[in-house]
């Protein structure tokens, strides 16, 4: 229960229509293994377009379909088209204050036979803040689309899964947190996964995967820690996510 409530905290916080990406630090402690009957969701990648202005991000998909981000507005729209036709249109969140697209997939990812999207805008950051970044997800529910904004780190490809193997989409949350001695009476980091799902058109905390705790040990890991109790865990996650969305 108290995991729960503080986990409700801070993806209340993070999930709000709310930095550069992917700096090499998480790719290694994903919270699988690959032998373990996780796979990979099947997604399909846009394509970057060149445009003779620097207003404008363009990006194309198979089976015609079409994203701008429109720089050229104040907040950034983004505009998302099927063969011409727009199906797609909101302002970014302004708290995305580099508005420069670096990944986009699409695929159905809530099985109701419509394409959704996901969009990954990074930041200007350097070291493990290179990591942060936003996953703008615009999901389909009742035949119409809404926009939602997930706060985390080094957000790719690979936090898009098939966790059972049954055909439906789990996305995982990744955050960075400095831990307190454990077990062996010695401080370690952890990058810290939570798992969500989709439902009725948003992204909520899945109740049947819990979070996974891998330590930092500058090479590849997929272990969740026996370092740390639950109670350690949630004061030192209320911690560090706390003292950054609470301010």
């Amino acid at each position: 229960m108290i995991r729960f409530c503080a986990l409700i905290v801070f993806l209340i916080l993070s999930l709000q229509p709310l930095m550069a990406y992917n700096g090499g630090y998480s790719p290694g402690y994903e919270p699988y293994t690959g032998k373990d009957g996780v796979r990979l969701f099947p997604l399909i990648s846009f394509e970057q377009q060149k445009t003779e202005q620097n207003e404008y991000d363009m990006m194309t998909c198979k089976g015609g379909f079409e994203l701008k981000v429109d720089r050229t507005l104040s907040p950034v729209l983004l505009q998302i088209r099927h063969q011409e036709k727009e199906i797609f249109s909101e302002a970014l969140p302004e708290c995305i204050y580099s508005p420069y697209i670096s990944e986009a997939w699409r695929g159905d990812l809530n099985g109701d036979g419509m394409s959704d999207f996901i969009c990954v805008f990074g930041g200007t950051g350097c070291g493990l803040a290179s990591e942060y970044c936003h996953a703008v997800f615009v999901l389909s529910y009742e035949r119409r689309y809404h926009m939602q904004t997930l706060f985390t780190m080094g957000f790719g490809r690979e936090h898009v899964v098939d966790w059972f193997g049954n055909g439906r989409c789990t996305i995982i949350h990744t955050w960075f947190v400095y831990g307190e001695p454990g077990k062996d009476r010695q401080s370690h980091n952890y990058w810290v996964h939570n798992f969500l799902e989709i439902s009725s058109g948003s992204l909520e905390i899945s109740e049947r995967i819990p979070w996974k705790w891998i330590m930092f040990t500058y090479k590849p890991n997929h272990n969740d820690t026996v370092q740390l109790t639950e109670q350690q865990k949630v004061r030192c996650w209320m911690r560090s996510t706390l003292k950054l969305f609470m301010q």
